[in-house]
């Protein structure tokens, strides 16, 4: 949390959902950074997210940067910071999912899955989670919605399989996503598989002696 004093007044800076959920009810996108007018915008929605008392309109706002532009170069340094305070819990791992270009995350979205169908409370969601925090949690909720399909599955194979005088794979019965996802995970490089033999051959040999 942060305080930035505008025309003389105070006002609260805190990096919470709800900046971005404004954000999308007055552009009627996702935010993403690239565009200066948008980083002014969201500049906005966080100060009108964090402060009843804050009734600027856009138009008058942008007046004010413009007079006094070390407010949004504060407001930059406490992007950044928080940021960098997120950069601390992310994993340092990469893999091909990182690779490739995400597309910008709709918050509204975000809400229907975390607060509609997970259930968790619209206040904790807007002001207290953390990106960090929505992602784990639907990874956690994916798990266990993909364990019930998984669950659906085997129950069709088995009927299905008892049925059939030929041999049926699960994927057979349905296909699900993951099932290419599991399979890319399962690949083993030509390196990897190097490794394993020469692995393979010390314990040969610590064996044999």
């Amino acid at each position: 949390m942060k305080k930035i004093t505008i025309n003389g007044l105070e006002y609260t800076l805190r990096n919470i959902l709800r900046n971005f959920f404004v954000y999308e009810e007055i552009k009627g996108a996702p935010f993403t950074f690239g565009k200066l007018i948008d980083e002014y915008l969201l500049f906005y929605c966080t100060l009108l997210a964090n402060n009843e008392t804050f009734s600027m309109s856009f138009a008058d706002f942008i007046d004010v940067c413009d007079a006094n532009p070390s407010l949004f170069s504060e407001y930059k340094k406490f992007v950044v910071s928080e940021l960098e305070k997120q950069a601390q819990f992310a994993s340092k791992e990469t893999d091909k999912s990182t690779k490739k270009k995400e597309k910008p995350i709709s918050i509204h979205k975000l809400y229907e899955r975390v607060v509609g169908i997970g259930g968790i409370s619209p206040s904790y969601f807007l002001d207290k989670m953390t990106f960090g925090e929505v992602k784990t949690f639907l990874t956690g909720f994916n798990l266990r919605n993909r364990e019930a399909w998984e669950q659906t599955r085997i129950i069709g194979y088995i009927i299905a399989q008892s049925n059939s005088t030929k041999k049926l794979e699960q994927t057979d019965i349905l296909r699900f996503p993951w099932d290419e996802e599991d399979k890319e995970a399962a690949t083993v490089t030509d390196d990897e598989m190097k490794r394993l033999r020469e692995k393979a051959k010390q314990v040969e040999r610590m064996y044999k002696n």
